[in-house]
C-alpha cells in the first residue's frame, strides 16, 4: 500500500500545514480553530440589515423583571412575578399541610405589595379558596 502524498497550503496567518489531497480543495482553509475564527469571512451572499432593535428581547431575566412596570401587563400579573421573586415556594400547602405543587394567594384580595398579605396553598386549596372566598370559616382557616 502506498501512501497518499499530503500537500502543502499556507493559512492566512503565513504558516503552512499538510493536508491529505481530499481535503485540499477548499475544505481545510486554515491551520488551526484559532485562525479560522480570526480570518473567516462572512459567506457570500448573505445580507444583514438591521432597522431596529428587537424590544421583545432581554438580556438577562433581572431585565425583564425589572421592566415590568413599564409594560402594558396588568397588576396581578406583576404581583405574582414580584411574590414568586421575594419569596421562595416550600411546596407545602399552608391548609392541608400537605406537600404539593403550591402557588402563592392573595389573603386580603386587594393585591398590594405586602409579603404578610400571601400565603402558599396547594391547588386543590386554591380553588376552594376562590369558590368560597365570602365565608369567613374558611378564611379564618389560613
Amino acid at each position: 500500500m502506498s501512501k497518499k502524498q499530503h500537500i502543502g497550503i499556507v493559512c492566512p496567518c503565513g504558516d503552512t500545514f499538510m493536508v491529505p489531497p481530499c481535503h485540499s480543495t477548499g475544505r481545510k482553509k486554515y491551520c488551526s480553530k484559532k485562525c479560522f475564527y480570526k480570518y473567516r469571512g462572512r459567506m457570500k451572499g448573505l445580507k444583514y440589515l438591521i432597522v431596529q432593535k428587537n424590544k421583545g428581547w432581554f438580556e438577562t431575566g433581572e431585565l425583564f423583571l425589572n421592566q415590568l412596570h413599564k409594560t402594558n401587563m396588568n397588576k396581578y400579573k406583576r404581583l405574582h412575578f414580584w411574590i414568586n421573586k421575594i419569596k421562595k415556594k416550600t411546596g407545602i400547602c399552608k391548609k392541608c399541610k400537605n406537600k404539593k405543587k403550591t402557588q402563592f394567594v392573595n389573603i386580603s384580595r386587594k393585591y398590594k405589595k405586602i409579603l404578610s398579605d400571601w400565603t402558599e396553598l396547594c391547588c386543590s386549596c386554591h380553588k376552594q379558596y376562590d369558590f368560597h372566598r365570602k365565608e369567613a370559616s374558611w378564611l379564618s382557616l389560613l
